[in-house]
């Protein structure tokens, strides 16, 4: 195969590396294809089996799992900041729904006082209401007893 390997011109030749590093070299199917592939003379006199053909499966294992831990403890870190960020919005949120609880009170407060005053005014002009019909009535009973006397007072 090293033969063949020699004979091929460059092209042909990384396109065989690619084939026979994609193919045969990788143990885990779920792995990445590797980025670049080894060039032909350091393959060379190196059976098909040797450990530097190889790519060790443990070590991209391990890397992998570096990274993805890496990824996932700031994934951690940005959703609890997030969430530490929710949890304060919240928490302002909460306390000026309290203080609006509170100026309402206040609010319903004054507005009773209002109405209690409305009231207040309303009976009072009722009595004055009252008190001006009583009024108007002593001023008509007044007038008729005057229009009475006035015509002994003219004759006179």
């Amino acid at each position: 195969m090293i033969l063949i390997l020699s004979n091929l011109d460059k092209r042909e030749s990384r396109r065989a590396q690619k084939h026979i590093a994609t193919s045969s070299f990788r143990t885990n199917r779920n792995a990445p294809y590797p980025t670049s592939p080894k060039p032909v003379s350091k393959s060379v006199g190196a059976s098909i089996d040797s450990p530097t053909n190889i790519a060790s499966p443990t070590l991209s294992r391990r890397c992998n799992r570096a990274k993805l831990s890496e990824q996932l403890y700031s994934s951690k870190e940005h959703f609890q900041s997030i969430a530490q960020k929710q949890a304060d919005a919240e928490m302002m949120h909460a306390e000026s729904a309290k203080v609006q609880a509170e100026a309402s009170t206040t609010n319903a407060l004054a507005v009773t006082e209002i109405a209690q005053a409305v009231k207040k005014m309303a009976d009072a002009a009722n009595l004055q209401a009252v008190n001006d019909s009583e009024r108007i009535r002593v001023f008509e009973k007044l007038i008729t007893v005057l229009e009475n006397l006035l015509p002994t007072y003219l004759q006179d």
